[in-house]
């Protein structure tokens, strides 16, 4: 990916007010000039030996003048600077999250991506201010070149001398940028736990827990080592930085003590005038604290160069930017078939997949079990095409889907995980997610499957977020998410867990609806419900990251295996649960 791509989506609509920008940089710089040439006339008209009083009116009027030019151009300029700023905080913004779209979330889920992501929203930072910080240090080059014309026409060599004096402000801001970086990837895990842990101790569903298991002790004394470890290698940083930046001050120092010894001996030798000699010395002044300006802003855009390699290999991994595209073909067949899948996650020792060799035809539900860490979840996942997997292991319709484009295969499923989402948006968007929701469909998904939507206007918002917005329970959460599943309405339904907020009886009765209402689409299943399971064509039994048992719940019991005892350690709980209810 070339990050030249993007340019002209960064600079969308904002040229001319760069140009208008430096225009009146170009302006300042006049004025600042002007100021320095009416002081030189107002002196020396003071210090001569007969003063004209209409003169100094007249040096005093420009002054003023040229005072109130540079305060309108400063407030006109500072709210042009704030226009562009908004404007490309808003373009950045569109840009970074549009373009990180990630093919698969393998990777998404690992300490590693978040490490990155961090980075990368520095990088993206960085280029927030980089176009001002441009364009703030091209209305100092013009400043400084206006006063070194100034000077030039007094003492010739006075400019050089003072380019020479300043060259080491712009080495030292170069080398300084390349150790911001280093600073913030070495920084950015304790940084973002630090931050994680804050925003525990702050988020409400979090809160519950600490108030009853009275945590908030434990988890403020892990959020103070977090950030005293962050304030410690911060310090020791800018501890670097001011030993270079004092450096640097006594460099400046004497350079205006070598200047100022110039324009003495120029005074004193009848060379310039004691008007010259202020505007001069003001000129120097100027120009010293505009070279600091164009350091900062050199460091700038040093951090820019450097973060863009950075942001080219972020995007790289997870946008499409790049990324070959894939034509969509058309799958006539919906059987899916799994051969020899393995899958191990990013920094882990073990598989969580072993072998899997699995057959799904079209229009069959069936109903994944098993213990704990067995790989059920894994597996939904991965037929979902939500993670990374190696070529010729998952085909659907005989065709390899790492051949098939993403967002083409994605169409065919709908799914409803443990960890769903609860979107801060309307009941109806948030069954739809869609700005133009079929409210019809809606509506008829509510008449199919009874007590599913909750009985509330589809027009409320949801959640805690906003004021006049309503929270639900966990299990009315949950049937959102199951009727945003049956929204999608493709041909595979993939339930994770989905129905285990549900009370027995709605979960059976919702399981069974679809089961009748849809013979033609397929469902997998994932439950430890196992009373459930009668109702599929099939049960595959997992365990240990492998499938061991495969059959209908007759045949599965008769074997007497895996399944077998699962079903009756289950069914002897229920039973002694049932008992003790009864004689309570």
């Amino acid at each position: 990916m070339k990050f030249n791509l993007l340019k002209k989506e960064i600079h969308h609509n904002s040229w001319r007010l760069y140009v208008t920008i430096l225009v009146l940089g170009l302006l300042t710089a006049l004025l600042s000039t002007s100021q320095i040439e009416v002081t030189k006339h107002l002196t020396d008209t003071l210090v001569s030996n007969s003063i004209n009083s209409q003169q100094v009116v007249l040096w005093m009027g420009l002054l003023f003048s040229v005072y109130i030019g540079m305060n309108l151009i400063k407030v006109i300029n500072t709210y042009f600077q704030d226009k562009v700023r908004i404007q490309m905080s808003f373009n950045l913004d569109t840009i970074f999250l549009n373009k990180i779209n990630p093919q698969a979330i393998t990777n998404v889920e690992t300490p590693k991506y978040q490490n990155e992501l961090n980075i990368a929203k520095y990088g993206f930072d960085s280029i927030s201010g980089l176009t001002l910080s441009f364009l703030q240090f091209v209305s100092l080059l013009f400043s400084i070149t206006f006063y070194f014309v100034v000077i030039f026409q007094k003492i010739w060599f006075l400019p050089f001398i003072i380019l020479l004096l300043n060259l080491p402000k712009l080495l030292t801001e170069s080398k300084l940028a390349v150790k911001d970086y280093q600073f913030v990837e070495q920084t950015t895990e304790v940084s973002r736990k630090r931050s994680i842990l804050q925003s525990l101790l702050l988020t409400p569903l979090a809160i519950k827990e600490i108030l009853i298991f009275s945590a908030k002790p434990f988890i403020l004394n892990h959020w103070d080592q977090s950030y005293r470890e962050e304030i410690i290698q911060t310090l020791k940083y800018k501890r670097h930085e001011s030993v270079k930046k004092l450096i640097l001050g006594l460099q400046s120092n004497l350079g205006l003590l070598l200047n100022q010894s110039v324009l003495v001996f120029a005074l004193m030798n009848k060379i310039i005038s004691f008007g010259d000699y202020i505007s001069l010395l003001a000129a120097i002044t100027m120009i010293e604290s505009s070279f600091y300006g164009v350091a900062s802003y050199y460091r700038q855009i040093k951090q820019y160069h450097i973060s863009t390699k950075k942001l080219v290999d972020f995007f790289g991994k997870y946008s499409n930017i790049g990324i070959e595209s894939k034509d969509s073909v058309s799958i006539r067949s919906k059987d899916l078939s799994i051969q020899n899948l393995n899958f191990q996650y990013p920094n882990q020792k073990f598989k969580t997949l072993n072998g899997i060799h699995l057959n799904i035809k079209s229009g069959e539900k069936i109903s994944i079990v098993g213990s704990n860490g067995s790989g059920k979840s894994t597996l939904s996942k991965i037929i979902a095409g939500l993670h990374d997997i190696e070529a010729q292991t998952v085909f659907i319709g005989g065709i390899d889907i790492k051949l098939l484009d993403s967002t083409s295969y994605f169409s065919n499923f709908s799914m409803v995980t443990q960890d769903f989402m609860k979107y801060p948006f309307t009941l109806k968007e948030n069954i739809s997610l869609s700005d133009k929701p079929n409210i019809e469909k809606i509506l008829s998904i509510k008449r199919t499957y009874s007590n599913l939507i909750p009985d509330i206007d589809l027009n409320t918002v949801l959640g805690y977020e906003y004021e006049g917005s309503r929270q639900l329970s966990g299990g009315q959460w949950q049937k959102v998410a199951l009727a945003r599943a049956l929204y999608k309405d493709c041909e595979f339904m993939i339930l994770d867990e989905a129905t285990s907020a549900l009370d027995p009886e709605s979960e059976f009765k919702f399981i069974n609806t679809y089961i009748q209402e849809e013979r033609r689409k397929n469902l997998i299943f994932i439950t430890h419900r196992l009373n459930l399971c009668k109702l599929f064509d099939r049960i595959i039994v997992m365990d240990n990251g492998r499938i061991v048992e495969v059959g209908t719940h007759h045949q599965l019991m008769n074997s007497r295996g895996t399944y077998y005892n699962l079903y009756q350690s289950q069914k002897m709980e229920e039973e002694y649960n049932g008992l003790v209810q009864t004689t309570i």
